[in-house]
């Protein structure tokens, strides 16, 4: 190669490492990204390089003021450093350098650095850049509301308007807040007479302001705006405090484990279909567990169909903001559409949220479904029961029939009846004296057993109802016809007989509608009733059924009803009418032991002896140690695996486990809740427990909630849209919950939360009210 070649060479190189060097030299100011490559052919070009004009977040901290560059909208390559304004009417820029930056976009990148000539350094330095900095910060303070604006520092006047204005809101919410707890109507008719609104708000808000003086001024002020007394600010207010309450549930349940859905529909006053949705999930406090169940709000269904219901039911736990990655459990009524296996709601939710696998079939529905189907299976005491309900409808639906009952009862609370009580459960039932007949309902699982203990303890009683009704009303054909009913001696055995079997069921029916009962104890007690069932029957024939013959024929004897049995005949298709020697085998035949039997087989079909597969973590509870096998806990793992930490070290733990709580001495009375307090090294049965807790035993929750919506939407309500409906139903029925307190956290210091606050974005009080406020503290 000749010399001349070389020195060309030689500088063509040095021209080309000072071009990169001064390309490194920007990358240090703005951000570079390398190319990925072609995305049709995949080829990647080491070599391509794009340069970002945004500033390096590296450099921020050098360069304050790159922070606040953006791009002009010709060209990439141009970019204004700031977007403030470092015009000075001081300081004339005839000169364009002296707008670089500012006014005009610098593209002149080869001056843009070094120590003498380089344009960011000029510029960063300049007095007219410091000073616009100094401004800058000082905006952002105030904006970020680090300091007083120069009206909140020279207007006394302002700020105090800003309390009363804050005070004034406190105390409006405290009312609404007041009557949404005690479920008392805000709003009332239009008094023409004075112009305005007659409702319980406006009464509570004047009242009020009987003695705070701020609100009273808030509410005598002549402009009629911002006042914030008017429907849309009462629903805003009650939205409000909805938020609160349900954001407290949603935040509780998902730091905990797992959580179940349930739900239930009803049509309210205005025949519009409501589904209640509610969950159960248990939580920690005080190095304790507690398992709750907590009412989300009321939905107005379209259609009743499973798609619609299933749907919803999603929908509004998203919309909710609850971890649906947690869902574990459903409970539901036993109806086709929430629990058929092809297309039922739980089907549908199951398919789109695998894990939530595990469908209960409400226990109380259950319990009752034992109840109503054993009473049908037997002829004489589905009549019975018939006849009774028409009796307590028909003394207490007429104002005239239920007078004379009270004139007959009135001195049942002086005077001590002495009866007989031969079974517990009716001391405990009369314990504060009942005085008159309790209807038979068919929704009030109870209400059979009750009406039935009455009736029995106030037999000669309803006898002298019935006859001051005859002399008395023109019932007298009804009372006459009810009354030779009850005279009848095999009326009275069916009666005792079916309470005092019913009488056994009542104390399980009251436990599974508790919100503390856990599914392993229902089933546990529902086994042991089905054996108590068993041993009765097994002595039906010896002295069983003595003592409820004794029992029956001493009420006879008390008000002349004769001791017989029916008529037996050859061939008889419509009652009972087994071949019996003494009047007292008669009724154990035909009536005793038949509902013994339905009620046996009825309760063994709904709550099998067979532990279904979610049901296999009670087990790993030290009093079923005994039946815990290496196959029970192969299926346990099995079950289990998607929700426990280490699945394929369960046996080691197990065995582990065994022997903790033989060491430490838990007792077998240990509950599930107790067991928890244990196992913080038990990672897999901790899980295990605390799923098993999360399942719900039935929907009782659901129907409570069904109660709240009578007394809420009544006739005089019906037009009730649904967002107030929810929203008051959300105050009413968490009204004694921690939950429900919102002004423990939000009143008790004279502030709000910032759910409270967003709630009012829309309303022009709040937006300077939110501002001052931040500001304040």
């Amino acid at each position: 190669m000749s010399p001349k070649l070389q020195l060309l060479k030689r500088d063509k190189e040095k021209s080309k490492r000072q071009t990169s060097n001064k390309q490194r030299s920007l990358d240090s100011y703005f951000k570079v990204a390398r190319q990925a490559g072609n995305e049709e052919t995949g080829d990647i070009d080491e070599n391509s390089v794009a340069i970002n004009p945004s500033p390096n977040e590296s450099v921020i901290e050098a360069e304050p003021a790159l922070a606040c560059s953006e791009n002009t909208p010709s060209t990439s390559s141009e970019i204004l450093l700031s977007p403030i304004d470092y015009s000075d009417p001081d300081h004339p820029s005839e000169n364009p350098r002296y707008n670089e930056f500012v006014t005009i976009p610098y593209n002149d990148w080869k001056n843009a650095l070094g120590e003498k000539r380089g344009r960011l350094a000029l510029h960063s330095n300049s007095e007219r850049h410091l000073k616009a900095l100094e401004k800058s910060g000082l905006l952002l303070s105030v904006s970020d509301q680090r300091r007083p604006s120069i009206v909140q520092s020279i207007s006394k006047a302002y700020s105090d308007k800003v309390e009363k204005n804050r005070a004034s809101l406190l105390s409006l919410i405290d009312v609404i807040i007041t009557l949404g707890k005690r479920n008392i109507a805000l709003r009332g008719n239009w008094n023409k007479e004075i112009s305005e609104e007659d409702g319980n708000f406006m009464f509570f808000v004047n009242w009020k302001s009987s003695f705070d003086l701020v609100l009273k001024e808030h509410i005598e002020q002549k402009c009629s705006y911002g006042k914030y007394l008017s429907p849309l600010a009462q629903n805003e207010f009650i939205h409000c405090c909805e938020l609160e309450i349900r954001s407290k549930i949603v935040s509780r349940c998902n730091q905990s484990n797992f959580f179940s859905v349930m739900a239930d529909e009803c049509a309210d006053c205005s025949n519009q279909a409501q589904l209640s949705i509610c969950i159960r999930y248990c939580y920690t406090e005080n190095d304790a567990w507690y398992v709750t169940e907590d009412f989300c709000g009321f939905v107005e269904l379209v259609k009743t169909n499973a798609e619609t219901i299933s749907t919803c039911i999603l929908n509004k736990l998203r919309e909710w903001g609850f971890d649906l990655t947690r869902l574990r459990g459903q409970g539901y009524d036993g109806c086709s559409t929430m629990t058929g296996e092809v297309s039922g709601v739980k089907t549908r939710i199951t398919q789109e949220l695998s894990n939530a696998k595990y469908f209960v079939h409400c226990r109380s529905h259950c319990l009752n479904l034992v109840v109503v189907n054993s009473c049908q299976s037997v002829a004489v005491v589905r009549n019975f029961m018939a006849i009774l309900g028409k009796i307590t409808w028909f003394i207490s639906a007429s104002s005239k029939r239920k007078n004379i009952m009270k004139s007959v009862m009135k001195d049942e609370g002086q005077i001590a009846i002495q009866f007989d009580l031969m079974y517990d459960q009716e001391e405990g039932l009369f314990s504060q004296e009942k005085r008159l007949l309790p209807t038979l309902a068919e929704t009030r699982w109870t209400s059979r057993t009750d009406t039935l203990t009455w009736l029995l303890k106030h037999y000669d009683k309803v006898l002298d109802i019935l006859d001051e009704i005859q002399n008395q009303t023109v019932g007298n054909s009804d009372a006459t016809s009810y009354k030779m009913t009850l005279l009848n001696f095999e009326i009275l055995v069916v009666a005792v007989v079916t309470q005092f079997l019913l009488g056994y069921l009542r104390p399980l029916s009251i436990e599974l509608q508790s919100e503390n009962c856990d599914l392993v104890e229902a089933h546990v007690q529902a086994r042991s009733l089905a054996a108590s069932f068993l041993e009765i029957r097994e002595h039906a024939e010896e002295e069983a059924f003595d003592g409820l013959f004794k029992r029956a024929s001493t009420i006879a004897n008390k008000n002349d009803i004769t001791i017989n049995k029916p008529r037996t005949s050859g061939r008889q298709r419509h009652r009972a009418n087994a071949a019996a020697e003494t009047v007292e085998q008669h009724y154990r035949i035909n009536i005793f032991i038949p509902l013994i039997d339905h009620i046996i087989k009825h309760l063994n079909d709904r709550f099998p002896d067979d532990i279904k597969p979610m049901l296999y973590g009670f087990y790993l509870l030290p009093r079923y140690f005994c039946k815990l096998t290496e196959d029970i806990i192969g299926s346990i793992a099995n079950e289990y695996i998607n929700d426990i930490p280490y699945p394929d070290d369960l046996p080691q733990e197990v065995h582990r486990w065994k022997t903790f709580t033989s060491i430490k001495e838990i007792g077998s009375k240990c509950t599930i809740e107790q067991a928890i307090k244990h196992t913080q090294f038990y990672p897999n049965i901790r899980q295990i427990l605390l799923l098993l807790l999360a399942l719900p035993v039935g929907s009782c929750s659901c129907e409570r909630s069904f109660s709240a919506l009578r007394r809420l939407k009544t006739w005089n309500r019906s037009t009730m849209t649904e967002n107030r409906l929810c929203g008051l139903a959300m105050l009413h029925i968490h009204r004694s919950d921690n939950v429900g307190n919102i002004e423990d956290s939000k009143k008790s210091s004279n502030k709000l939360g910032d759910e409270l606050i967003m709630c009012f974005c829309g309303l022009d009080l709040i937006v300077a009210y939110i501002s001052d406020y931040k500001t304040a503290n």
